[in-house]
Order: C-alpha cells, then structure tokens, then sequence
C-alpha cells in the first residue's frame, strides 16, 4: 500500500472541484452523453486534500420560541435565530484564520486573535452577508402621511369648524344685550365655544407632521375643550332639572 498525499486544501481548490450531485444526476437520468473529464474528474485545480466538514453549532432549544414569539408582531422579531442558523465555518476556514493570526503575530506581536478574525471576515465578507436573513438590516421608510386625503380633509373640516366657532362668538359678543344671549348667559355660552374652539384645534395637531410640542399639546387641548364644552352644560341641565322639580314641589 502506498499512502497518497494530496496537497493542503484551498479555497482555490475547492472552488474547482467536480460537483458529485451534478455527476449523480446526469447518471440518474441516463444523460451519460453530457459527462466529460470536468464533470467527472474535476479541473486539475481541483486535486488536493479531503474538503474540510462544516463545524457543529449548538444553542437552546427554546432560542427559536424566545426570538419568533407568535405574540409579538413579525416584524418586531429578532433576527438572531435566523443568524444562527445562517451562520456556517468549516474547520478550513477556522484554519485560515488559525494561520493568518500566526503570521500577524509573527510580524507584529501586538497583534491578536481579534485582529486575525477581523481582518479575515474583512476578506470574506461575501461570506458573512449570506448569514444576514433576508429583510436585513431594516431600512427605515419616511413617509409624509400629511398629504395623504383623509389627513388633508381632516385639517379642513377642523379649519372649517374653527372658523365657524370664532364667527359664533363674535356674533355672540355683538348680541350680547339681546334676550335670547342675555337670559342664556353670555358666559357660558362663550365658555361652551371656548371649549370647542380648543376640540377643533387638537384635531388641526392630529393632521399635521407630529412633534415634541404638539404630541404635548394635543392631550392637553382634548381635556381642556371638552371640559369646557361639556361641563357647563351639565350644570346648565342640572339646574333647569332643579327648577323643575322645585316648581311641582310648589304646586
């Protein structure tokens, strides 16, 4: 028996070798013409050692559960699992970078392994963008939803019910002295536009580009309008209520 030595595998040599599912399906499908030396034998650049074997990964079992909880939307989910299961070294490339830390140490001692592992994904870094599941990394879309119609039509009506809250209270103040304004209390009329006056500027803030100030001031006009809208009118029926019910108590 005569041990044959093959030389060291490459990336070189690996990238030229005959591809065994090829030959296998060309023999399954009694398409023998198409075989020739390349398909059978490889390209000369192709002989050298045993192909290095994929190393082993471990990781939890319930990793998969934790990153693609059904609870939380798709699209909050980690990318992690994914990588994971991407992510594939064989013991030649564990070499390579084995071999290229040796020399860097050699030729300057300050360097280390990470330097090693650095500059080898800088090299194969083809490589490591195949590990990045698809949909990766997130590119973040700014849309101006401003212009959309509902947002358009919104600003609008809101606009269009300021205008006419402002016109109801100058014509309020300009028939003050009248009976109608007079035994309804110009005051409280003006306290109820007041309030709606403050409803229809919040829906202005909700159509318009959101920011620090105005995501402050919408809350603060919703609660302040309706209280002034809707309180006053409360009181107002609960004291026609009560004169009602102190008129029946005299007859």
């Amino acid at each position: 028996m005569t041990p044959v030595i093959l030389t060291p595998p490459t990336q070189q040599c690996l990238d030229n070798r005959a591809d065994p599912e090829l030959r296998c399906f060309i023999n399954d499908n009694n398409q023998s013409s198409f075989l020739t030396d390349a398909s059978i034998y490889g390209s000369p650049l192709g002989a050298c050692g045993t192909a290095p074997q994929a190393l082993q990964k471990g990781y939890v079992k319930g990793l998969q559960q934790l990153m693609e909880d059904p609870s939380r939307p798709k699209a909050m989910w980690s990318p992690a699992y994914d990588v994971l299961k991407n992510y594939q070294l064989t013991d030649f490339q564990m070499t390579e970078i084995y071999q290229m830390w040796t020399s860097m140490t050699a030729a300057d001692p300050s360097l280390g392994p990470r330097d090693a592992t650095c500059q080898w994904v800088v090299d194969n870094f083809a490589l490591i963008q195949s590990w990045v599941p698809e949909g990766f990394p997130r590119v973040i879309e700014k849309h101006n939803f401003t212009k959309e119609g509902r947002f358009v039509g919104a600003m609008c009506v809101a606009c269009l019910a300021m205008g006419m809250l402002a016109i109801c209270m100058g014509v309020t103040f300009a028939r003050r002295n009248t009976k109608v304004i007079y035994y309804t209390q110009q005051k409280f009329l003006n306290l109820m536009q007041f309030g709606l006056i403050s409803v229809a500027a919040a829906a202005c803030l909700v159509a318009i580009v959101p920011r620090e100030a105005t995501c402050k001031a919408l809350p603060f006009l919703e609660n302040i309008g309706y209280s002034f809208a809707l309180v006053p009118l409360v009181v107002r029926l609960y004291s026609i209520n009560k004169l009602f019910a102190s008129g029946k108590q005299m007859r």
